[in-house]
């Protein structure tokens, strides 16, 4: 069981139905994201299933994930694009 620093910074996603179901199944463990928030190794996501189709949420149970890696900048990503490696956690 990981234990986290209460104050650790949270940030709260918009997540499209299918990759919100492959963070859920733990096939999918990255995101890749505008970096508009300066995300960092360690700080917590809170993924909300969104369906841009209804422009609604679905209702679905939020998915807390720690991110636990990060790449961003060239050659490897757009500029302002981050890579983040996350771990699902449980409870």
């Amino acid at each position: 069981m990981v234990r986290l620093n209460p104050n650790v910074r949270k940030h709260y996603l918009k997540t499209h139905p299918e990759f919100f179901q492959d963070v859920k199944k733990r096939k999918k463990k990255f995101e890749i994201r505008f970096n508009d928030r300066d995300y960092q190794t360690g700080e917590i996501l809170i993924l909300q299933e969104f369906d841009p189709k209804t422009d609604d949420y679905t209702g679905a149970s939020d998915i807390t994930v720690l991110v636990t890696y990060s790449l961003s900048g060239s050659p490897f990503l757009p500029d302002g694009y981050i890579c983040m490696s996350i771990n699902v956690l449980d409870g």
